[in-house]
């Protein structure tokens, strides 16, 4: 299925965290995750990539 603009362009973005460590052995918690609609993409795993992430979430949802 080829996904489009107009697939996604009605939905709202959130941020979330997996519950899980990364596997790395540095880590202490999981993964930040950007959804929209029923696409996701990891960000990272640190206080920048949660901010990140978090950027482009608001940028999104306050998109005309």
């Amino acid at each position: 299925m080829k996904l489009t603009s107009d697939d996604i362009r009605d939905k709202r973005a959130f941020v979330s965290r997996t519950p899980i460590l990364s596997g790395d052995g540095y880590g202490y918690g999981g993964v930040w995750m950007l959804t929209i609609g029923d696409v996701s993409i990891v960000v990272g795993e640190d206080a920048r990539d949660a901010w990140l992430a978090d950027e482009i979430a608001r940028r999104w949802n306050t998109a005309p």
